[in-house]
C-alpha cells in the first residue's frame, strides 16, 4: 500500500509545484481580504481534485493493467486511491486551517470557532465531491464522470442562488442554529459517506473488465 501511494504522490509531483503556487496567490488573496471562507474552500476542493488528476494519469499509462499483473488486488488498487484522496483532502483542511487562523493572530477581528467550522466544512464539501465523483470514474471513466459531476453539483448551487435571490430562504435565529448544527455534523456524515463510497467503488471495480 505504501508503495501505490508513493507512485501516485511522484506523479504528483509536477503537478504539485502548480498547486503550491495556487495556494500561495489565493494566501495572498485572504490576507487583504475580510472573508477567507472562499479561500478555504478552493483550497479544500483544489486538493481534492488532485486524487482525481491521480486517476486520470492511471488512466492515460494503462497503470491498472500493468498493476493487475502484479500480486495486487483490485481491493488495494481502489484502497490505495480512497487513501491518497483521505490524506489529500486532510492535507487541504489542514492549509487551510493555518490560513484562516493566521489572521486572527495578527490582530483580525473574526470568530475563531466560526473560521474552525467554516474549513471542517469545506473540508468536508471536498469529501463528498470525491464520494460521488470516485465511483463514477470507476464506471465510466474520467471525462464522462467530470460532467456527471459538474451536472450533480451545478444545478443545485444554481437553484439555490435562485432561492436566496428570490426570498423564500429568510434567514433568521432559529435557522441559523439549525445551520450551524448541521454543519457540525457534516464530517462524520462525510466521513461515512466516503468509506461507503469505497465498498461501491471496489464493487464497481472488481465487475470491470480492463
Amino acid at each position: 500500500m505504501r508503495g501505490l501511494l508513493l507512485k501516485d504522490l511522484i506523479n504528483l509531483k509536477t503537478y504539485g509545484r502548480s498547486v503550491i503556487l495556487i495556494v500561495t496567490v489565493f494566501t495572498a488573496f485572504a490576507f487583504f481580504s475580510d472573508d477567507s471562507s472562499f479561500t478555504t474552500t478552493f483550497i479544500s476542493i483544489l486538493f481534492a481534485i488532485m486524487a482525481i488528476t491521480s486517476m486520470s494519469y492511471d488512466e492515460l499509462a494503462k497503470w491498472n493493467i500493468y498493476a493487475l499483473s502484479m500480486p495486487i488486488s483490485r481491493k488495494e488498487l481502489v484502497l490505495g486511491k480512497y487513501l491518497l484522496a483521505f490524506i489529500l483532502v486532510c492535507l487541504g483542511v489542514a492549509i487551510s486551517l493555518i490560513i484562516a487562523v493566521i489572521p486572527v493572530f495578527m490582530g483580525n477581528e473574526a470568530d475563531l470557532l466560526m473560521l474552525m467550522l467554516t474549513v471542517l466544512t469545506s473540508g468536508s464539501v471536498a469529501l463528498i465531491m470525491l464520494t460521488i465523483l470516485l465511483p463514477l470514474v470507476y464506471k465510466f471513466g474520467i471525462e464522462k464522470s467530470r460532467i456527471i459531476l459538474f451536472i450533480v453539483l451545478f444545478i443545485p448551487s444554481i437553484l439555490l442562488a435562485i432561492l436566496a435571490q428570490t426570498g423564500l430562504i429568510m434567514p433568521n435565529k432559529a435557522t441559523d442554529i439549525l445551520i450551524i448544527t448541521l454543519l457540525q455534523i457534516l464530517p462524520i456524515v462525510a466521513l461515512v459517506l466516503f468509506v461507503a463510497s469505497y465498498f461501491i467503488s471496489v464493487a464497481i471495480f472488481n465487475n470491470k473488465e480492463i
